[in-house]
């Protein structure tokens, strides 16, 4: 009977969380990299070699919150701690994952790439942080 009656408080908890959710907005959250050449590792050239990392980092994040106990919580904490707080939180670990696989994969980089990716609210805030980051003007994309 007790298996029975954490399973109830569970699901009452679970409910109630959906409850408070009802109606409400996540908010936005980009993350990327102004510099121009970010493309070209990602998806390679007719001289580069493509070296995904944005797309291995989506889809690690994606397949790790399946049987990631500690980043599913993370995740629901984000989501009840306000509007805007999960997405952000998830940006976030895409932004280090990016940065960590920049370097895992050889991508040549001076630290202008690495540094230049940038998580915010928008796409205009996180392209602005991107720019300020950005170490060599001239490598920036123009919008």
């Amino acid at each position: 009977m007790a298996g029975f009656a954490l399973a109830f408080t569970g699901l009452t908890q679970l409910a109630a969380l959906l409850k408070k959710m009802e109606g409400a907005s996540f908010g936005d959250a980009w993350v990327g990299s102004a510099v121009v050449y970010g493309p070209f590792h990602e998806f390679g050239t007719k001289v580069l070699t493509a070296r995904p990392h944005w797309r291995v980092a989506i889809a690690e994040l994606v397949a790790g919150a399946a049987g990631n106990l500690e980043l599913q919580d993370e995740i629901i904490q984000g989501i009840t701690a306000g509007p805007g707080v999960a997405p952000i939180k998830i940006a976030l670990q895409i932004e280090r994952r990016v940065k960590q696989l920049i370097r895992s994969k050889g991508i040549i980089d001076t630290g202008n790439y690495r540094g230049s990716i940038a998580t915010g609210r928008s796409e205009e805030a996180a392209f602005a942080k991107s720019v300020q980051r950005t170490k060599k003007p001239e490598t920036i994309a123009t919008r």
